[in-house]
């Protein structure tokens, strides 16, 4: 009985307590819950919901992410290579490769009907006075409106400064190509480094000069034209005159170095084939006016003169016509020259005394050089060093 009622009275002083605690009516016992706060808290602070937020995999993708996209950021980077034309060209130039041709493709042709209106090309021709340079010139220009550049000469009448002048006024209007028609290079290579740095298409037509500062060159060979035609003569001779001594004279430019070494290989070739020729000292030529001038003095000194070579037909063309002001005939007198220039041709078709001439092509050499600018422009790879095929006309050829 007695051990009932202890049992009892514990029980009571249990529920009690618990209930103590319950109201927190016990101050210890709220002491002992303070501490436990912060060891709830403690954990926020540490959770690991917080490291695993940094280091989740769904957040390691997200600092990945970038890397999903490059494939789709580089193609964006290299996307410009396609548009890069109309901001000054993404073509290339091979300056070892040699071609004697360009071809557009048509998906260049396409690409020039947005690239090429509003585009300036700049022609600085040495002269528009010879057949073949107007030839040349108006070919180039008629070729880049053709295509829908727009196209504009200037004539440094034979003048290596004007035709300086010329290319530093064409870079001055920022022309996006600059294509220079003779009188060698020599005087103006500063000038076309400059164009080229500013990326300007420069395309060097007649001669190699400008090959070091990166312009595309577009010419004849001068040792195969000056072969062509000091072959032709020195056979043409040697069948007319077999081995009597003759007297031949060489119309020149000097101040071109170019033009100095076609004029040596056509003497040395023409020797080759006909080795009685005494040369006298050459006389100047390059145009019609010259020749005569010149012809006219030579003949003073050398009445005898039988053969007249040139480094060009306008030269010759000027000789012809003091020539046969002096009374000289076919009997009398042959000449060579080249360019085949429509006069050069009139004549020799008519059995004159003009009897050969090398056919340079100035209106094929001028489409070539405006489209080695238009395929670069249009993103091709050009050749530097474009040759131009010749043949020596004589009226039956």
């Amino acid at each position: 009985m007695n051990d009932h009622r202890i049992r009892k009275f514990a029980a009571l002083t249990v529920v009690a307590a618990v209930a103590l605690v319950a109201c927190g009516g016990d101050d210890d016992a709220s002491d002992d819950t303070v501490p436990e706060e912060p060891a709830t808290a403690e954990p926020t602070a540490d959770e690991p919901t917080a490291e695993p937020t940094a280091e989740e995999p769904t957040a390691e993708p997200t600092a990945e992410e970038p890397t999903g996209d490059e494939p789709s950021a580089e193609p964006t980077a290299e996307e410009p290579t396609a548009e890069e034309p109309s901001e000054g060209g993404a073509g290339t130039i091979d300056v070892d490769q040699r071609a004697d041709a360009i071809e557009l493709t048509d998906a260049e042709l396409t690409a020039l009907e947005s690239l090429a209106p509003g585009q300036l090309v700049g022609i600085v021709a040495a002269t528009m006075a010879t057949d073949y340079h107007l030839n040349l010139n108006q070919a180039i220009e008629a070729r880049a409106e053709e295509l829908g550049f727009d196209a504009e000469i200037f004539d440094s009448r034979e003048d290596p400064n004007q035709q300086l002048q010329g290319i530093e006024g064409f870079i001055s209007k920022g022309a996006a190509a600059i294509i220079v028609t003779g009188l060698g290079g020599e005087t103006i290579g500063p000038a076309a480094e400059e164009a080229a740095a500013q990326g300007i298409f420069v395309v060097q037509v007649a001669g190699r000069d400008l090959t070091d500062v990166g312009a595309v060159t577009v010419s004849v060979e001068e040792e195969d034209i000056a072969r062509a035609e000091g072959t032709a003569a020195g056979e043409y001779a040697a069948e007319v005159y077999g081995d009597e001594p003759i007297e031949v004279v060489i119309t020149d430019y000097p101040s071109i170095e170019s033009l100095v070494a076609r004029a040596d290989m056509i003497e040395e070739s023409f020797l080759e084939q006909y080795p009685n020729a005494e040369f006298v000292p050459r006389i100047l030529g390059g145009t019609a006016e010259n020749g005569v001038t010149s012809m006219e003095t030579a003949l003073q000194a050398h009445p005898d003169i039988t053969g007249v070579l040139g480094i060009n037909d306008a030269g010759n063309l000027g000789a012809f016509q003091a020539l046969e002001n002096a009374g000289k005939s076919a009997d009398d007198v042959f000449v060579f020259g080249i360019d085949c220039e429509a006069q050069a041709v009139e004549l020799i078709d008519q059995g004159t005394m003009y009897k050969g001439c090398v056919n340079t092509n100035p209106e094929g050499t001028g489409q070539l050089a405006l489209d080695a600018f238009a395929k670069w422009l249009a993103g091709g790879a050009v050749p530097g060093i474009l040759e131009v095929p010749v043949f020596v006309y004589t009226g039956d050829s």
